[in-house]
């Protein structure tokens, strides 16, 4: 499966096109190897392929029915996904952090660390990030406070936003992902010291 990887990856744009239903259809794979294989091919060429970034993207906007470990798995992957597509990630940005304020934690997780992945080119979705640190649910509201936290610099002026949540904070899950975003982010010059 690594060579089957690294053939793709070094075939480049060309393959894009031809392999993407391919690559696709094993993200949904019952073993879970190939299921991380597919993943890791696709996170390789999300990059250099726009389609495999368009088609993850599609697909994170669709309704997914019935919550199962297999359709939270899967929104997972598409989030790991196009985290790992950089510039080809920007359309679908807004969807990838309107997903912080999922049910589960696990696809919340998945999109935190798309955004620390996407790096700079995530810095575009900071506002929207910010704006789920006002959301009623605290569970949105500390993975917002982590998110940018993991954004770093790339959080911009919404940084300040994490530290000012601190002053009217109650839910301690959520202080406790403040003051630690606070850190990363005074770490990465984002925050005055």
């Amino acid at each position: 499966r690594a060579s089957a990887i690294g053939a793709l990856t070094s075939a480049g744009p060309k393959v894009g096109p031809t392999c993407l239903k391919h690559v696709k259809r094993r993200i949904e794979h019952q073993d879970s190897d190939v299921r991380r294989a597919a993943v890791d091919a696709m996170c390789a060429l999300g990059p250099m392929c726009p389609q495999f970034a368009q088609s993850m993207g599609k697909l994170l906007h669709e309704e997914q029915g019935a919550v199962t470990p297999e359709s939270i798995r899967y929104k997972a992957a598409i989030l790991t996904i196009l985290g790992s597509s950089q510039a080809n990630a920007e359309p679908y940005l807004d969807e990838i952090a309107s997903h912080l304020a999922d049910e589960d934690w696990g696809v919340r997780r998945a999109a935190i660390e798309a955004f620390a992945t996407l790096g700079e080119y995530g810095a575009k979705a900071a506002a929207e990030v910010a704006r789920r640190l006002l959301h009623f649910e605290p569970e949105t509201r500390r993975a917002a406070a982590e998110c940018l936290g993991r954004m770093g610099i790339h959080a911009g002026v919404y940084a300040g936003r994490v530290e000012a949540l601190l002053d009217t904070e109650e839910d301690d899950d959520v202080r406790a992902a403040c003051e630690k975003a606070c850190m990363l982010l005074s770490q990465a010059g984002a925050l005055a010291s």
